[in-house]
């Protein structure tokens, strides 16, 4: 059996993670916003349910923020268009398989599609840019409890990655 890169180890040269200010953006509010919270001085008896929803909210906000500053902090971007990526799975039984390569037949050769004559199941991962201008995908079957390679990684550009993100991400 061939071995491929799998598309989730296996980067394109024109994708990159950058800083989302964004999210850092709305990371900084939550802490003004917890701090102003967690510092506040109560005008009624103190520890008042007031008071302890306050502090719990507060407590929230912190927390909120860190997490956005943790892991939000950075996404992939295609460079050229500086458009976000976006991810997507879709899984085929192997009742599909017909339909999946007649869909495909427009992005890949036929002599780079698959043989799968044990009618395993199939899954297509793919990535593409928030604007469309750029996709990629690979064909995975499900073989000992995983999903192994089963294609080469196919790159897409312009009308060819719009006609393909509009023909798969909305299934």
């Amino acid at each position: 059996m061939k071995q491929y890169h799998s598309l989730h180890d296996y980067t394109h040269q024109d994708i990159q993670k950058r800083i989302n200010f964004t999210t850092i953006g709305i990371a900084c509010i939550l802490i003004g916003i917890g701090a102003f919270l967690l510092t506040a001085t109560s005008t009624t008896e103190k520890g008042s349910n007031l008071d302890i929803f306050r502090i719990c909210a507060g407590s929230f906000c912190i927390l909120a923020a860190l997490y956005q500053l943790g892991f939000r902090s950075l996404h992939w971007v295609y460079l050229p268009t500086g458009s976000s990526i976006r991810k997507r799975s879709v899984y085929y039984n192997p009742y599909q398989q017909a339909e999946l390569s007649k869909r495909l037949e427009a992005y890949l050769q036929t002599e780079k599609f698959p043989a799968n004559d044990e009618k395993k199941p199939m899954k297509l991962d793919f990535l593409y840019t928030k604007d469309k201008s750029f996709a990629s995908f690979q064909l995975f079957e499900y073989t000992s409890y995983l999903y192994t390679p089963a294609s080469e990684i196919c790159y897409l550009k312009d009308e060819q990655a719009k006609a393909f993100v509009e023909a798969f991400a909305h299934n």
